[in-house]
């Protein structure tokens, strides 16, 4: 039987924060890409989230009260940051047709997951996959981050997103080919005999100016997401191995900075 809340039993928001912070922040760092963005987002999510406290009536829905917070707080954040639009009619029948096709399934584990690298090293890659996921045309990257990072089904994702099950499985299909096409052909982990090593960038990490020369030198340029012909170059035998990367990207977890401003502001409330 559900511990339901009522007023002889608040619920206890500091412990709640306590508790769910690396929760929210881990996915917020994915879809943001960047620390300070990603504590601000966590704040503001568990700052609505104690406004609008007195909604909750299940302990067992404090996490997906709170993930529903914080998706909706990036999406109302990004689309008015880049006045990015909904998609368009035409797009969307164009993702419900390609979905309604799709048989999407999670998986399985591979060996890559149980790989063991310097901790250093990791904290580069993890950078790296964090970067190419916030490269991602919005709704892809939401789609994607929800699935495959914050580990929900397609059929959740779609009711939190308020799409289609077809459109939804479109916007994973495409993400997930994006990001397989650009890893399948760069990064070691996916494919030993890639050039890609992170060892390498170790070198230079902390020179600035050498990574602006050695970007110039090799001419790179970020890859373009929005242009459909480059999922084209996804290998569906990599898939697989990229995914489960994603997927096992270690958690983030704000400071204790973080969580005593956070208290001070509702405290304040």
């Amino acid at each position: 039987m559900q511990n339901t809340i009522d007023d002889s039993e608040p619920i206890d928001f500091e412990e709640t924060v306590r508790k769910h912070r690396q929760y929210i922040f881990s996915p917020a760092y994915r879809l943001t890409g960047q620390r300070e963005e990603a504590e601000d987002l966590a704040q503001e999510t568990f700052l609505a989230t104690w406004k609008a406290r007195t909604q909750l009536r299940e302990r067992s829905a404090v996490r997906p009260w709170l993930r529903k917070i914080c998706v909706n707080a990036f999406l109302q954040r990004e689309r008015k940051r880049s006045r990015a639009m909904e998609i368009s009619y035409h797009e969307l029948s164009q993702l419900e047709e390609e979905g309604s096709r799709l048989q999407l399934s999670a998986p399985s584990p591979t060996p890559e997951e149980e790989l063991l690298v310097d901790e250093t090293i990791r904290e580069i890659r993890d950078g790296c996959f964090t970067a190419m996921a916030t490269r991602l045309p919005l709704e892809q990257r939401i789609t994607f981050a929800l699935v495959d990072i914050f580990g929900l089904n397609i059929e959740e994702a779609a009711a939190l997103l308020n799409r289609s099950l077809p459109a939804t499985k479109g916007l994973l299909h495409r993400a997930r080919r994006n990001l397989n096409a650009f890893f399948g052909r760069h990064c070691q982990w996916v494919l030993s005999e890639n050039a890609c090593r992170c060892v390498s960038w170790l070198e230079f990490a902390g020179r600035h100016e050498a990574i602006k020369q050695e970007v110039r030198r090799r001419n790179l340029t970020p890859p373009d997401f929005n242009d459909p012909a480059f999922a084209s170059r996804s290998d569906p035998a990599t898939l697989e191995k990229v995914l489960s990367l994603f997927r096992n990207l270690p958690l983030r977890a704000p400071d204790e900075q973080w969580f005593q401003k956070v208290l001070e502001n509702l405290h304040n409330r």
